[in-house]
């Protein structure tokens, strides 16, 4: 599934160049609902490491063929340290134009990631 959204996501990208319809922008205001893309009975966790995931698929996209498509997606803003790299997150939080708040789940006490966790710390609002 998350390969799917990723194949929509730069499917909107590339109808954007073409046309005068602002496909992100659509596709974004679906992620935007509190549940996607999970239903109610999922945990929040779920949705947002699928959310990452998700990212993390479009940046290695981004990385094969040199096209531009993150812009596209939503902010993430909730993170488990002791499962995920903090350089996601990083990447993610760059791209915004405001600092958000992060929702720090879990820890690492792993050098590597919690020097990687302070780089984020520019780009929060509220830990």
């Amino acid at each position: 599934s998350v390969q799917f959204l990723v194949n929509l996501v730069i499917s909107a990208s590339e109808f954007d160049k073409t046309s005068s319809e602002h496909y992100t922008d659509l596709f974004t205001s679906v992620c935007n609902y509190t549940s996607f893309p999970c239903s109610e009975i999922y945990n929040y966790l779920d949705q947002c490491n699928f959310l990452l995931d998700l990212y993390s698929h479009v940046k290695d996209y981004e990385s094969q063929t040199g096209r531009s498509v993150l812009l596209a997606l939503q902010p993430i803003y909730q993170i488990k340290l002791s499962e995920r790299k903090s350089s996601i997150l990083l990447e993610v939080l760059k791209l915004q134009t405001e600092k958000k708040p992060v929702e720090l789940i879990d820890w690492t006490d792993e050098e590597s990631e919690v020097k990687g966790f302070l780089q984020c710390l520019p780009y929060i609002s509220q830990l």
